[in-house]
């Protein structure tokens, strides 16, 4: 009996350890680039990499510059066209609203899927977010849905949570 008793306690102090903490990785933060399998655009999907040498206090001025710049690994790439600029950003009640340039209108179908998905994940792991809304020049994209998304909103792969996949089985293109 004392046995059982001794590993309940024991299991309920490493639940009780779990759920301590943020849920942000503690090395860093996870900046999602897009990424193609080996199948090319039926099979892309998004995988983060991690900052590591994240400041104190970060906001998406931080973080979307990192969104832009290509890392040196070769396997990720950076889907934003290389003249989107990031023209604005509010926080309120949670809801992160993100206003781009006129670039970012040129993406559609699995390009602007990939884009969003990149930008909502690291945006989402910012303190007081919980949903993202992208604006272009003020205005919300017309394929917006209802105009937010949360990071529960992207469809990730039974391979781990940093994997985003938009595959065969559903999407635009």
């Amino acid at each position: 009996m004392r046995r059982i008793l001794s590993l309940l306690t024991a299991v309920c102090l490493l639940l009780g350890l779990t759920a301590c903490g943020d849920g942000k990785k503690s090395d860093g933060l996870e900046i999602y680039y897009a990424v193609r399998d080996g199948g090319g655009y039926d099979q892309a999907g998004v995988q983060s990499e991690i900052w590591t040498d994240v400041p104190d206090t970060v906001t998406i001025d931080d973080l979307f510059p990192r969104l832009l710049t290509a890392p040196e690994d070769g396997e990720h790439y950076v889907v934003f066209p290389s003249t989107v600029r990031l023209l604005g950003w509010t926080l309120e009640e949670g809801l992160l609203t993100v206003d781009l340039s006129e670039s970012y209108s040129e993406l559609s179908g699995i390009s602007l899927t990939l884009a969003d998905y990149c930008l909502v994940l690291t945006a989402a792991q910012l303190d007081g977010v919980e949903r993202v809304c992208i604006t272009v020049e003020g205005q919300p994209l017309p394929e917006g849905g209802e105009g937010f998304f949360a990071a529960s909103d992207v469809l990730l792969s039974g391979e781990g949570t940093d994997t985003a996949t938009y595959g065969e089985s559903g999407g635009e293109d």
